[in-house]
């Protein structure tokens, strides 16, 4: 009988650990080359997908002092059309993007810090949110991969961190219970940055950043670090919630991987999160399919990393190719949702 009944609880603890529980699941939806929107993004919701994203930048929303006139309204378009799709959004409103800053012309040459920087931010915010009175936020990103425009600069992150504080309050008066934070890379947050970004870690609700196991050549790590990797940020960061707002594993031979490895980047990642599931709460997956070559010529060059290799890191990151069809990824992406419940 003993034998049965702990037969049994190994078989529960089993079947709750694979229970997606309160985390979320997050893909970021790019079209394929029928460029059929609806089509993508019914494909995206099928796998379980609970959230999206939609990151812009400062100076596309702000054209010039307190003009807020951009070429396309995408928060208008989001608030439109998300709320009726029962989805979340992460927000992220960058005035760093990666190694770019964001910041509107004229305030280029000013600190991060300073009292007009600040001002406008928060203006910058009173007009975001007039734009989305019906979307859900899941969270609020000021900024994308800060760590790797502000380096190892002690002066610009302590700038930064008192910029961030007093924004970030002023975000929570928008929307009660809002999560702000500020996304960092994995290799930043956990190593070179970590003690440069405390400040901004210990003003935010949530630790939030993007994945990529990559060498600093961009050829793939063995897909299993993740288990170390996410093992790690939970020793760092134990008393706060863990939001990945973006992972990615890409499938170009160039750099050591192909489709299996992607596949079982994405087994892999679903079995660490599961060792992890009481702190990490949500993990975002770029993209659904893979970008058109004129799209990664565009970014290699927005980014100055112009390289073969940089190229095919961003150009093999989706779980489907541009031409729409599934890679392995994709097709353990849906399997490993299921299985949990989403």
């Amino acid at each position: 009988m003993s034998l049965i009944i702990l037969g049994l609880t190994a078989c529960t603890q089993a079947q709750s650990s694979l229970n997606k529980g309160e985390r979320q699941l997050s893909l970021e939806i790019t079209n394929a080359s029928n460029d059929d929107y609806g089509y993508a993004f019914n494909l995206a919701k099928s796998t379980g997908m609970q959230l999206t994203t939609l990151a812009l930048m400062w100076d596309e929303l702000e054209l010039s002092p307190g003009n807020f006139s951009p070429e396309t309204n995408w928060l208008k378009i989001a608030n439109d059309f998300f709320p009726e799709q029962n989805l979340s959004i992460t927000l992220v409103i960058n005035p760093i993007d990666t190694n770019r800053l964001r910041l509107p012309k004229d305030l280029e040459n000013k600190a991060f810090e300073d009292p007009i920087v600040i001002a406008r931010y928060k203006t910058l915010i009173d007009y975001v949110f007039t734009q989305i009175p019906d979307l859900t936020l899941s969270s609020f990103s000021v900024g994308n991969e800060i760590d790797d425009y502000l380096g190892t600069n002690k002066e610009r992150w302590a700038q930064y961190s008192r910029f961030f504080e007093e924004v970030s309050a002023y975000i929570r008066t928008k929307r009660e219970g809002l999560v702000v934070g500020s996304k960092l890379g994995f290799g930043g947050l956990t190593d070179s940055a970590y003690k440069l970004s405390q400040g901004i870690i210990q003003a935010s609700d949530a630790v939030m950043l993007t994945y990529y196991p990559l060498k600093e050549d961009f050829t793939v790590k063995n897909p299993d670090v993740v288990h170390g990797d996410f093992a790690k940020l939970v020793e760092l960061f134990p008393n706060k919630p863990i939001y990945v707002l973006e992972s990615g594993y890409p499938s170009s031979e160039l750099l050591g991987s192909s489709e299996s490895k992607q596949a079982a980047f994405v087994d892999e990642i679903f079995s660490a999160w599961d060792e992890q599931a009481a702190h990490i709460k949500v993990l975002d997956f770029l993209w659904l399919h893979d970008l058109p070559p004129v799209v990664v010529d565009d970014l290699s060059g927005y980014y100055g990393l112009n390289n073969d290799k940089f190229k095919a890191f961003l150009g093999t990151l989706g779980l489907r190719t541009f031409e729409g069809q599934d890679k392995k990824a994709f097709q353990t992406l849906v399997r490993e949702t299921k299985v949990r419940g989403w």
